[in-house]
C-alpha cells in the first residue's frame, strides 16, 4: 500500500490518497485501488469523453473539478476555505 497526499485547491488543506494492490482470485490479476480521503473522484479520460455526465455532476457540485490528480479528476467534499 503507498499512501500519499495532496494540496487541495478548494479547501485548502490535504487529501489522503491511498494505493492499494489487490490480487482478484476469481481472474487471478492484481487490481490497484485508489482512495482519496473525503473527495470524489473519476477517471478523467471517461469524464472528458462523456461531456453530458461530466456536466451533470459539475451542475450537482456547483463547480468545474477542483483536482486533477494522475488519471483521477474530482471533487473535494469539504467545505470551501476562505
Amino acid at each position: 500500500m503507498q499512501t500519499t497526499s495532496f494540496m487541495c485547491p478548494h479547501c485548502k488543506k490535504e487529501h489522503g490518497v491511498r494505493e492499494a494492490s489487490l490480487w482478484a482470485a476469481d481472474s487471478d490479476q492484481v487490481q490497484i485501488r485508489t482512495e482519496i480521503e473525503e473527495a470524489d473522484f473519476y477517471d478523467t479520460e471517461s469524464l472528458n469523453m462523456q461531456p453530458q455526465i461530466k456536466a451533470e455532476l459539475e451542475e450537482e457540485y456547483g463547480r468545474s473539478v477542483d483536482f486533477v490528480l494522475g488519471q483521477y479528476s474530482g471533487w473535494c467534499l469539504r467545505s470551501k476555505e476562505e
